[in-house]
């Protein structure tokens, strides 16, 4: 059954994204967007206007494709959708416009997002968080969406995504790299004991990092549910280290 509106999202917003995400230059392919809408049409059981290619001669283009697809699902489907269309590797090379949408996404529409559970985070650690990431504006971005969607008490694994991608981004800054989490490693290894960190502290932050690396993996790669009682210590536990390395840094600059 296709949905007569587009509920809370506007229509301008839906245009904008599709176009943005389906650009004909740095966007997906109309193949790749055909296979994941028609995957969460299946999923959903949402029926789509283009759920085959190569598209029929009478559709504009993909991003008129994108556009009509989204158009089927309801509002906190659609949500979902371009949340995870925004994470689409392909989309690394137009990264900042992409950013820029998914910030928009959550600051706007954040109460959509799709499992309704509430945390008890420690605001104080929040506020402190922010104030040590402020030399650092794409990891703060990120770590306020994640905030956006708690404080929205609509939580659902993609808070955990953007805190992951808080520290993934910090760590682009202070390693001077754009490696993923999982690869900083050795990176961070050599950046710690180039600073003059003790072992015994080194030993610390990389049994934190490596720790978080799998659960992180676990629930936003591989979409297992998260615990709600877990939220605030995986907020706190990637607290910790990303506010040793911040002060670290600035006390040797």
């Amino acid at each position: 059954m296709l949905h007569s509106g587009s509920g809370d999202l506007s229509q301008n917003f839906l245009r904008n994204a599709a176009d943005l995400i389906a650009d004909t230059q740095n966007g997906l392919s109309g193949e790749r967007l055909v296979k994941i809408t028609s995957k969460y049409a299946y999923e959903l059981n949402v029926g789509i206007f283009h759920a085959t290619y190569p598209l029929a001669p009478s559709v504009a283009n993909k991003r008129t494709a994108l556009f009509d697809n989204l158009r089927a699902f309801s509002a906190s489907q659609q949500f979902q959708i371009i949340l995870e269309l925004c994470k689409e590797s392909e989309l690394k090379k137009n990264r900042e416009a992409i950013q820029q949408l998914r910030t928009k996404l959550i600051s706007e529409y954040g109460h959509l997002a799709d499992a309704a559970l509430s945390s008890e985070l420690d605001m104080k650690v929040v506020e402190m968080t922010r104030h040590f990431l402020n030399p650092f504006p794409k990891a703060l971005r990120s770590y306020e969406e994640a905030v956006t969607l708690i404080k929205s008490q609509s939580f659902s694994r993609h808070a955990l995504d953007s805190l992951r991608l808080a520290f993934e981004e910090l760590l682009h800054d202070l390693l001077s790299n754009n490696n993923a989490l999982e690869k900083q490693q050795s990176h961070l290894n050599a950046y710690l004991s180039q600073c003059g960190v003790s072992e015994e502290v080194k030993k610390m932050i990389e049994k934190m990092r490596d720790q978080l690396v799998p659960y992180q993996n676990k629930t936003v790669k591989h979409r297992h549910a998260v615990i709600e009682q877990e939220i605030e210590v995986i907020f706190e536990a990637t607290f910790s280290p990303m506010k040793f390395l911040v002060r670290f840094h600035s006390s040797a600059n």
